[in-house]
């Protein structure tokens, strides 16, 4: 949107309402959700992946006697494929758990879900005149919704900002020289 023209006409509530504040509350529930479900996608990769090890082991471990093999060169083939499909199962969860802690989707949706369960607060708040909204002129009531849903969202854009300036810091090198001429 265009400064001049934004300044050259006073914003309602209602058009906030329509705009600005309803983006916002959808952006943070998809976000939540899309969280949710990558965060529960790890989990259960991470657990069927695990008990595949054992029964993998299990599997391989019974095919020899119930097969009746005698001879020692598939004996042994046998035990290398369990033992590649063991490295390979736990090489899987290693890397699942790896992005599940590079990508934090479980403290994103618990954000995410926080936030928009804020705004739909102050959502309610505001028509039904409750908590910090009581008492006040419906002037007054605007001007109060608008600041506390752009600090509710400001408060969240900071947040991802320090966590990436720590994210940042704590993967520069540490031990940083000049080159020597």
């Amino acid at each position: 949107m265009d400064i001049k023209k934004m300044d050259s006409e006073k914003m309602d509530i209602n058009k906030y309402l329509g705009e600005r504040f309803t983006s916002q509350k959808k952006f943070y529930s998809e976000k939540a959700r899309e969280n949710k479900a990558i965060a529960m996608r790890y989990q259960r990769t991470i657990i069927f992946l695990g008990a595949a090890i054992p029964v993998s082991i299990a599997f391989f471990a019974l095919a020899v006697p119930l097969l009746d093999i005698q001879d020692c060169k598939t004996q042994s083939l046998m035990n290398s494929i369990s033992v590649f499909i063991s490295a390979a199962l736990s090489a899987c969860i290693t890397i699942t758990v790896a992005l599940d802690k590079l990508n934090k989707p479980v403290e994103n949706w618990y954000n995410y879900r926080s936030i928009a369960e804020s705004l739909k607060k102050e959502e309610y708040y505001f028509h039904f005149s409750a908590g910090p909204y009581a008492h006040l002129t419906e002037e007054q009531k605007a001007l109060s919704f608008v600041e506390r849903i752009e600090q509710t969202v400001s408060s969240d854009i900071n947040r991802f900002l320090q966590s990436s300036n720590q994210q940042t810091a704590s993967n520069a090198p540490t031990d940083v020289r000049p080159p020597v001429v």
